[in-house]
Order: C-alpha cells, then sequence, then structure tokens
C-alpha cells in the first residue's frame, strides 16, 4: 500500500502552465487545500481540482503565475513521471499517532478499494444495459426533428427575456 503522493500532472496544458512541479506524500489533502489559501490571499490565482470521491477536499493545485503545481498520485491514480521537488508529509505525522491507526487505516483502505470496485461494476453493468436500449431506439429517432424543437424552445425561452 502506498502512501499519498502530490507530482506534476502530465497534461501538456498543466505542463506548460506549471513548470514547476512538487511532489509531496499526504494521508489526507489539506496542504494543497491551505497552500490554495495561502496563494489566495497573496493575489495568485489558484486552480482548485477537488478529490472526486471526496470533494471538500483539495486534490490538485495549479498556480499558474508561480508556474507551481501539487498534483496528488495514490494507489489507483498513480504518476509516472517526475517532480522537480518531493515533500515527503507523511513524515510530520507523530509516529505514535501512525502506529495506533495503521492497521484501521489498512482496513479502510481495503473496503474503500472494495467499494470502489462495486461501482465500477456497478457502471460496467449500468453501461451494457444503456447500449443494449440505445440500440433498441436509435435507429427510430429524428435527431433533425430533436435539434429544430430544441432550438424553437430556446427561442421561445429567449423570447422573455
Amino acid at each position: 500500500m502506498s502512501t499519498p503522493v502530490t507530482a506534476a500532472l502530465r497534461s501538456p496544458k498543466v505542463l506548460f502552465l506549471c513548470s514547476r512541479r512538487r511532489q509531496s506524500s499526504s494521508k489526507a489533502q489539506q496542504p494543497n487545500t491551505l497552500t490554495a489559501a495561502a496563494a489566495k490571499a497573496r493575489g495568485f490565482a489558484a486552480v482548485v481540482c477537488p478529490d472526486p470521491e471526496h470533494p471538500d477536499r483539495t486534490q490538485h493545485l495549479l498556480l499558474p503565475e508561480l508556474g507551481l503545481a501539487f498534483v496528488t498520485s495514490r494507489d489507483g491514480m498513480a504518476y509516472p513521471g517526475g517532480a522537480c521537488r518531493r515533500v515527503r508529509m507523511e513524515t510530520m505525522l507523530v509516529p505514535d499517532h501512525l502506529k495506533r491507526c495503521k492497521s484501521r487505516l489498512r482496513f479502510i483502505r481495503r473496503v474503500a478499494q472494495a467499494l470502489r470496485e462495486e461501482g465500477l461494476e456497478a457502471l460496467r453493468e449500468a453501461k451494457a444495459a444503456h447500449d443494449q436500449l440505445e440500440a433498441v431506439y436509435h435507429p427510430h429517432v429524428d435527431f433533425a426533428g430533436v435539434q429544430q424543437l430544441a432550438e424553437e424552445e430556446l427561442a421561445r425561452i429567449e423570447s422573455y427575456l
């Protein structure tokens, strides 16, 4: 089980915006949230990307004006590229606290992974059902007519403005 690490995104646009990248390990994404708040307080634009599984947490943080990016990499979402600098956040934890919580954290990670896999399987099944249904109705839909109705409805709504 690897520790989450913040690294640079591979996207060419992000690499263009943020040439300096920081890679930091983090049990929680709070360091990125705090960094975003500090950057905004100093007047810098910050692109904050929430964690899809925990929208209240910041997963990635881009500071284009500084050419800097903080991007989380963890199991199931590993970043294979390099970074300018690595910051190991787990070294800032109290070792005794980490020891006490280690087995519980391992259990939570296993349960989260099992739930993630279950969710992905449900999505695959839903996609298969959707494709079967679409195969039945798609040949019988007048898409040009649907587009014209949508344009007429938009014109009707805009006439009230």
